[in-house]
């Protein structure tokens, strides 16, 4: 850092980026953005500039500065530069456009159905676990009674849990949310109600031999209906087995298997799909494929 204090001030565009993302990996917002923005005014029509201003959105982005982080990328996009930086920036202006409007609309309308469309745009589409949170938890201030209530608190907990790994206050929110809403759909998921039916008919279906096109959609029920049950990672499983084994489609097979090892690490299903990619991947290997 000292050398680049020294050398970084009127040194070269690569050397303040250098400097500014120091500054911004140690948490110097101020510092980074007043290094990009020498970047920017000494080097226009530059990639580094593209880069500066790239960055200075990214930043302004996470400190929940939106507008001038929309501002900033779409400055990266009038450089008149062709580079990869260029189109990630204009995707990032274009997101930012597509908050604003919800943003708007949430403040105009007041609905609840319109802060969760916000809450879910912030989380999905910017990665912004922080910010989605806090709309959540408006709509459980000013709606609590709302049918949509329900859901703002399990998205509450599942930011809590697999976001900012505070399981402590997601197992809190949880069971806030089996009180209160007991009879809720998401109330019903986190109990695993009908989960257990609905995977021994699909195991009933792939044993008594019927179709896999017939048992495979019930897992994917299960899945899709209860992400969070017990029976989650075996359905799982037993997709990837049935295009392994009966399917006989490796690569689908080998993307199932991976998807088990991302979503379910720390079961008995995500340890054995990953012994069987290892497995899978060697004889690949070996045969050239």
């Amino acid at each position: 850092l000292k050398m680049y204090k020294r050398f970084g001030r009127n040194g070269s565009a690569e050397s303040l980026l250098g400097m500014g993302r120091i500054f911004a990996k140690m948490g110097d917002e101020g510092e980074a953005l007043k290094a990009y923005a020498e970047v920017a005014g000494g080097y226009p029509g530059t990639r580094e500039a593209v880069r500066a201003w790239l960055e200075t959105g990214e930043i302004l982005l996470r400190s929940g500065r939106w507008e001038e982080a929309r501002d900033a990328f779409g400055r990266a996009t009038e450089e008149g530069v062709v580079c990869e930086e260029t189109e990630e920036a204009r995707s990032y202006k274009y997101k930012l456009d597509r908050l604003m409007e919800l943003k708007a609309r949430a403040d105009s309308t007041g609905e609840a159905e319109d802060r969760m469309a916000l809450g879910e745009f912030l989380l999905s589409e910017l990665n912004r676990p922080d910010s989605a949170l806090a709309v959540y938890r408006r709509v459980l201030e000013e709606f609590p009674d709302d049918e949509l209530a329900p859901r703002a608190l399990y998205a509450l907990g599942w930011i809590l849990q697999h976001c900012l790994g505070d399981t402590s206050s997601a197992d809190s929110a949880f069971d806030q949310l089996l009180r209160r809403y007991p009879e809720s759909e998401q109330a019903r998921t986190l109990r695993g109600d009908g989960v257990k039916e609905l995977f021994l008919k699909a195991e009933g279906a792939r044993l008594s031999g019927r179709p896999p096109d017939e048992f495979l959609k019930l897992y994917e029920d299960v899945l899709r209906t209860h992400p969070e049950s017990l029976y989650a990672p075996r359905a799982a499983y037993a997709i990837a087995w049935t295009y392994e084994n009966i399917l006989k489609d490796s690569l689908r097979a080998i993307q199932a298997y991976r998807e088990i090892a991302e979503r379910f690490p720390d079961t008995e299903q995500g340890r054995i799909a990953r012994r069987k990619l290892y497995l899978m991947n060697a004889v690949a290997d070996s045969t050239g494929g």
